[in-house]
Parts: C-alpha cells; structure tokens; sequence
C-alpha cells in the first residue's frame, strides 16, 4: 500500500478498517482478541501466505467473487513454502460466509492469512501454522483513468523466489516501488522484469489493447492473478483475441488503451506511462467493455458466469 496525495483517484489506495468480528485458529471474536506474538516466525522472516477477496452486494444478498479460486491458490501457496493447513477449502468457505453475516456487510474485502507462529530460527521443525481471517467494508466505486511511472526497482527474478505463491515476503519489492515514486505526478508504479519487459504494477497486473488485440505479460515474473484470469475468460466469451508474451515498454506506450486488474483495483484505466499518453488519455472501447462485462460478473448479472459467486 501507498500513500497518495490523492487517494481517490490512486490505484492502490490504504486500506479502510478492519470490521469488528474476525475468525481465527478455528474461532470468531472480536478484532482486538486476535494477536499475533513478536516470536512469530512469519513476522521475522515473511513466511506467511495470503488472500485477497472480494464480495459484492448483489440482488440476491452479498457474494463472494471465485473464492474457491482464492482459496485454491492460498492451498497451493502455502505448499510452496512447505506449509501444512490444517483446514479444508469447506470450513474457509462457511468462515468467510458467516463472517459477513456477523459483519452485517454487504460489499467488502477479504483478507484470508496463514502463517507461522513462534520460532525465532529460519528452519524449525516444531513451526505451528496459524490461520486468520478478516473482513474490511469497501464499497465499489469507479476509478478515473490513472498515470503510471515506471520503478526503479525491478520484479524479483523468477529464480529467485515462486512468483506464482502469494508469500508475504515477495511483497517487500512491491512495497519499494510502491513508496518510491512521484506521488505528485503519478498515481502507480509499473514494474519491468529482470530482462526490461513489462511485468506488473505492485499489486496489480496489466493488460494493453493494440489493433482490438488484448495483450498481458506471459507468467514468469508476475503473480497470474485471479482478476487477470478473470478478464482474459470474458475476454475469451466476447471473442476479443488475447496474447500472453513478453511486453516491451514500446509496446505498451504505443498501445491504443491500457488498463490494470486486480482484486482492489479491478479494472482501471491507465491513460499515461511517464509522460507519455495512452492513445486519446481516456477509456477505450475494450477496456469499457471488458469492465462493464466485469461489473455485471461480480453483481450477478451474467448468467455465464455465476459459477464464479459463492452466495454468503
């Protein structure tokens, strides 16, 4: 997260509060029971593993936009870093159900975390997992077209860490970029990989339209994310053409629209990389299409595709 001069227009913007009742290690109580130990292995050394989620108010009650996807994910990372839950995806879904009806919210975040406990030792054989999970309220609201600089700091070299794991501690290089740019002029960092190809904004993917043409970066150096799937599925079922390959900077400036995804931002326009200008600075025809076909998606309102809404 970043601090903006202008929060409302920002693509990454802080977090609002946390909601009054959270779930953790199998039990629901109030936000200020649920600690976490100075010794604990995942705040030392950034062991931990999370979800992001999100839910929406619908005609039918609130709804969580793919969980099983997000909780599919959260399992494979936590085996990535040789993590064992001691959790089925069933009782995470009924948790995160029963949190918004205790939270009496209807549009909100999902912030779903594993880690470990005390250990003060990179390897331990003893480390204990731990889960939390906790909602924020957070209304939808539309996002005006954003400017992007590009970082300083690289993506992490895929043979460095397991992009495809969302590890707590991969996200101390989003976090460099996220508090080094000009945040008078921009709105957002863009992040190129090891090689100088486009990889990803600090916590969102990126997609570029040339010629009616959708393109994103391959996987590789990017977290593929959930929203990125998303919109590349909808883009499939309105036979737009999408190609995932590297991305050159040149590319991405010439582009006729450009827009970001994510499950905070979901899909926002860019109208500028640095100083220059993505095809007329305003929304393009695709990027409108591909964010109502979004819009409709988590409300409920695409028959297509309600397999992606879990009802809370």
């Amino acid at each position: 997260m970043i601090m903006s001069n202008n929060n409302e227009n920002h693509a990454h913007t802080t977090l609002p509060s946390v909601a009054r009742f959270v779930w953790m290690d199998r039990a629901y109580m109030p936000l200020s029971s649920a600690t976490v130990p100075i010794t604990a292995h995942s705040l030392h050394y950034g062991t931990a593993v999370f979800e992001g989620i999100r839910f929406y108010e619908t005609d039918k009650g609130p709804a969580v936009f793919r969980l099983q996807d997000h909780i599919y994910r959260l399992f494979a990372s936590a085996n990535a870093m040789s993590m064992r839950l001691e959790h089925d995806e069933d009782e995470l879904t009924r948790v995160v159900c029963e949190l918004i009806r205790r939270n009496n919210l209807a549009d909100g975040y999902v912030r779903m975390i594993a880690y470990y406990g005390d250990g003060i030792s990179l390897t331990r054989d003893d480390l204990q997992t731990h889960i939390a999970i906790f909602l924020l309220p957070w209304p939808s609201k539309k996002m005006k077209p954003i400017r992007l600089q590009i970082s300083k700091f690289r993506k992490s070299d895929p043979r460095t860490i397991i992009h495809r794991a969302k590890v707590a501690g991969h996200y101390v290089n989003s976090y460099l970029a996220a508090s080094s740019f000009d945040q008078s002029r921009y709105d957002g960092a863009l992040m190129l990989d090891c090689d100088g190809w486009v990889a990803e904004t600090t916590v969102a993917n990126i997609f570029s339209v040339k010629d009616s043409i959708l393109f994103t970066p391959k996987p590789g150096s990017i977290l593929p994310g959930i929203t990125r799937d998303t919109v590349l599925k909808l883009a499939q079922s309105m036979s737009i053409q999408c190609i995932e390959s590297n991305v050159s900077m040149d590319h991405l400036k010439h582009s006729d629209e450009v827009f970001i995804t994510g499950t905070a931002s979901e899909v926002i326009p860019v109208k500028g990389i640095d100083e220059a200008d993505i095809g007329e600075g305003a929304v393009g025809h695709i990027t409108s299409q591909l964010s109502n076909a979004f819009n409709e998606s988590v409300r409920g309102r695409n028959s297509e595709f309600l397999s992606w809404l879990t009802r809370a």
